[in-house]
């Protein structure tokens, strides 16, 4: 939450509205405190995580929000005006290379297998970050791993 609170406090105007329904103000104000809240996270706001559509949802439901929101929200500019170690960069960065959010949601609901993940984004787009690196199965134990090989962000020289 504490990254969460930093991208809302560094860019008050695009994200922390918590009564916006689009996709980086819901993301930041909504989503991400209902994952924490499920996490048994303490602290948080009365307005984190009020809405009642987010909390309704089941923790599978809430996976697959998760991925669609990291798929949809378009904060490229707003991390790259606060750097690669910025809390919106790293809340938002690609699942397959790291993402704490997308950890987060393993361990709420597992991935799907393969070719059951039709609506699971986050274990489409990890399996695409391995595939790319050389890794045919990052499924390990019901949570999404790529490790070992080379990073696909990563050039050889």
């Amino acid at each position: 939450m504490r990254l969460a609170r930093g991208a809302r406090a560094a860019f008050p105007c695009e994200l922390d509205r918590p009564l916006d329904r689009t996709y980086g103000p819901t993301f930041f104000c909504q989503i991400l405190p209902e994952a924490a809240r499920r996490m048994r996270a303490s602290g948080l706001l009365q307005q984190e995580a009020a809405r009642g559509e987010t909390r309704l949802q089941s923790d599978a439901d809430l996976r697959r929000t998760i991925g669609t929101y990291l798929e949809r929200c378009r904060l490229a500019a707003l991390a790259a005006r606060g750097g690669p170690l910025s809390p919106v960069a790293i809340l938002t960065r690609d699942p397959g290379v790291g993402n704490p959010v997308a950890m987060a949601a393993d361990r709420l609901a597992p991935a799907a297998e393969a070719g059951a993940d039709l609506g699971d984004t986050l274990a489409r787009l990890v399996r695409k970050a391995c595939r790319l690196s050389g890794h045919a199965r990052p499924l390990r134990n019901g949570l999404l791993t790529c490790s070992g090989g080379r990073n696909p962000r990563t050039r050889m020289k």
